[in-house]
Formats: structure tokens, sequence, C-alpha cells
């Protein structure tokens, strides 16, 4: 999703904003990004948000649904793949929001329950470590785009570089 990029790239001040073709600087959404005033009706943040949100979403409805399926090694393959996608989402979110809603029940109705981001840190650290054992360790064509062993380290060296942010502790 190219909002969520631009706004974690802008907001680490890993790119510049062009000018626009009337000459102004900061009274894009991208200039607001760029100097880190950002109001509430910047589309990139609410497009960010949506980003991680539906995604988390989309991964919860589809668990729910295997789960309903059945128990076969390849529903528990593709359960465990779609753990450690909820998972990437949820890191985003917290990575760019800090306190975040948390619910991986799709059939939860009610508002969920925030959680700080040391809470969220124990969270995916178990997630992630839970699900990693079927996921496939070689990249094959047979194989390609699904969630991969290494994809799961990645996120979990993500998450042990942010420790020391989320939990005081660096890892």
């Amino acid at each position: 999703e190219q909002s969520m990029w631009t706004l974690i790239m802008q907001l680490s001040n890993e790119v510049a904003v062009p000018k626009s073709n009337s000459g102004a600087w900061g009274e894009t959404r991208y200039g607001e990004l760029q100097k880190h005033a950002i109001p509430t009706s910047n589309k990139l943040v609410r497009k960010g948000w949506d980003f991680c949100f539906d995604g988390i979403a989309a991964c919860n409805d589809a668990i729910y649904e295997m789960e309903k399926a059945g128990d076969s090694d390849f529903l528990k393959k593709s359960g465990q793949e779609i753990k450690i996608l909820r998972a990437f989402y949820y890191f985003l979110a917290v990575d760019c929001w800090g306190m975040v809603p948390f619910s991986i029940d799709k059939t939860q109705t009610d508002y969920p329950a925030t959680k700080n981001r040391q809470e969220m840190y124990t969270w995916l650290e178990q997630e992630i470590k839970a699900n990693m054992s079927l996921l496939d360790r070689q990249r094959t064509n047979a194989n390609y785009g699904r969630v991969p062993y290494d994809m799961a380290n990645f996120l979990l060296a993500k998450l042990y570089l942010n420790a020391e942010v989320y939990t005081g502790t660096a890892r």
C-alpha cells in the first residue's frame, strides 16, 4: 500500500517532498508529513491506519473460516502463515501509532480494548514464535507468494530492534 509506505518514509525523513505545481510546499498532505505538522484530516494517516486494520480484519476472517473448515496439515500451515501476516500488520500499527485496538476474534462485536506497545511487544513475540514451525524454509516456484520462515525471522528482528522503545529494555 503506497500510503503506508509514504507515511513511514516521510515521517522518518527518508524521502523529500517536492513542491506542488503552484510552488507551495507545506500545504499538501505530503508537506504536512514532512514538517511533522499533521492534522487529523490528513488522508495518508487514515489510509495507513485502514491498511493495517483492514489487513488485520481480513486475517481474522480467514483464520476464523479455516478453523471452522477442519484440521488438515494444509490448514495448519496456512493458518500459521496468516497469523504471521496478521502480526506484520499489528507490528506496522504499533510502530506508527503505539496504542492500538486489539482483537484476534472475528466474532467480537464491541470495539476492542487498546493495548500499549509493551503489551503488543509481548503478544507479537509470542505469536511469531508460536507460528513459525510449519513455514517454508526454502523459496521455490511452488511456494511463491506464501509467507516464509524468513519473514517471521525478519519480523522478530524488527521487533527486537524496537524493544527498547516499546518496552524500555534493549534486546
